[in-house]
Parts: C-alpha cells; sequence; structure tokens
C-alpha cells in the first residue's frame, strides 16, 4: 500500500465496518472522512498523475487555461468524464481494501465495536488490550491502533 493510497483505504474503515457490523447498514457518521478521501483522490487524480489519467497534472493545466482567459469549464467534457472516473475508480478500490482488511480481521472489528458501545472512547493501550486477547493476527496490519479515538477505523 502506497504513501498516498494508505488514508484512502483508512478512511472507509468506519463506514465499511459499519456496513459488516450491521449487515450492509451504515450511518452518516464517516461523512468527513469521505469528504476528505475524496478531496485526496482528486488531487491524486489531477495534481499528482497518481491515475489511469496518467502523468499529466490537470490542475495546472486549468491554471494555464485561466491565463488565456479560458473558464475551467472549457475543459472537454470527455475530460471531465475521465476525471470523474479516475477519482470513483481510486475511491472504490480503496473501500474494497478496507473491506478486505475489516473482512478478515472480523473478529477484532466485533471486540472494538462492543467496547466503543459501552465505552464510546478508547485509548490505544485499550485498542492494544482487546487486539492481545485475540486470536494471532487481531487486525490486520495495525493501522488502526491509536489512530483515532471514538472509532474502531
Amino acid at each position: 500500500m502506497s504513501e498516498l493510497t494508505s488514508p484512502l483505504v483508512r478512511a472507509f474503515g468506519g463506514r465499511v465496518g459499519e456496513e459488516l457490523r450491521y449487515d450492509g447498514g451504515f450511518s452518516t457518521a464517516a461523512e468527513d472522512d469521505m469528504r476528505e478521501a475524496t478531496v485526496l483522490a482528486s488531487e491524486m487524480a489531477t495534481k499528482w498523475g497518481r491515475s489511469e489519467l496518467g502523468p499529466a497534472n490537470l490542475a495546472s493545466l486549468e491554471v494555464a487555461m485561466a491565463r488565456e482567459g479560458l473558464a475551467s469549464s472549457d475543459f472537454s467534457g470527455s475530460t471531465a468524464a475521465r476525471v470523474d472516473a479516475a477519482v470513483a475508480e481510486l475511491l472504490e478500490r480503496s473501500m474494497a481494501v478496507a473491506r478486505n482488511h475489516l473482512s478478515a480481521s472480523r473478529v477484532a472489528l466485533d471486540e472494538l465495536a462492543r467496547a466503543l458501545i459501552t465505552q464510546e472512547t478508547l485509548s490505544a493501550e485499550e485498542i492494544s488490550v482487546i487486539q492481545s486477547d485475540l486470536p494471532a493476527g487481531g487486525l490486520v496490519d495495525g493501522d488502526a491502533r491509536g489512530q483515532r479515538s471514538g472509532s474502531a477505523s
């Protein structure tokens, strides 16, 4: 997992965790995480060349167009559609990775969910204690340890 895509995967942890725990249901609690993931995926696709769009920096192109008096809406519809598709692909792929990690760590997910229901927030130490009581493996890679108070993502 690259340094850039890890935050995308983490951003979907809460929502995917809810879907797994509540048989496909989820709340609006992950709204901020999804907004941040969408902004990051958009930057990856349009500024950093980290999508199937290739190494083009479309944000620089937009600035250059503005200097020439052309509005960003002068982008072709097909370019805008390709950007939308690239962002959606990055987000969908990240959500799938989050789902795979959490599905493989279902026991840990359930234990953390039970603890959060009763305590509302958990410290990194409390998360470690819960994980130490689990069979080998616990969470897949430990990325969730101490990342957020009040969240199992």
